[in-house]
């Protein structure tokens, strides 16, 4: 069972006023992972928060009204469990913040959102050199999985997108 987070976080929905903390912190998470220059920029993180078709959810973590960490999310499916779910892409907490269950915090909101829609799991990935952020997610319970992460992004993404046979109506 996971150590009770400090009482002081509030966890809340994201907000278009947090729009640049949750660009300050991706871009935090892109430079600690060691990740190329992140294109989330407020523009992006606006219109896919909030947009009209919005295209993942936000939850703030604030500790005396000082947002201290951030999460996003959208919804998923496992078919191997037969299973609706989420996928956490972005989690992150400021260093002054760190060590209090802000992430902890964070994640049980998620999974609270998740139930609330239906699903049953959270999957999320991260860096094999992050240590710290592993054994937080082992004390909540989480299964670490040997996987191997694939992506297809920009040229490669557009490249392939061109193969597609037009769709049919």
């Amino acid at each position: 069972m996971p150590r009770r987070p400090d009482p002081a976080i509030a966890v809340r929905d994201a907000r278009r006023a947090d729009v640049p903390v949750i660009v300050r912190m991706a871009g935090d998470l892109s430079r600690h992972d060691g990740d190329p220059d992140i294109h989330f920029d407020a523009a992006a993180a606006d219109d896919d928060l909030f947009g009209p078709r919005p295209w993942v959810s936000g939850l703030v973590a604030e500790i005396g009204g000082a947002v201290a960490g951030m999460l996003l999310w959208y919804p998923a499916y496992e078919t191997a469990w037969a299973a609706r779910g989420a996928f956490v892409v972005s989690l992150w907490v400021d260093a002054p913040f760190r060590r209090r269950g802000v992430a902890t915090a964070l994640v049980a909101a998620a999974a609270d959102r998740t139930t609330k829609i239906g699903g049953e799991y959270l999957w999320w990935a991260s860096k094999p050199s992050n240590r710290r952020a592993h054994a937080t997610y082992a004390s909540l319970g989480a299964l670490a999985e040997p996987v191997m992460a694939h992506a297809l992004v920009m040229d490669a993404f557009a490249t392939l997108a061109r193969f597609a046979a037009p769709a049919e109506d």
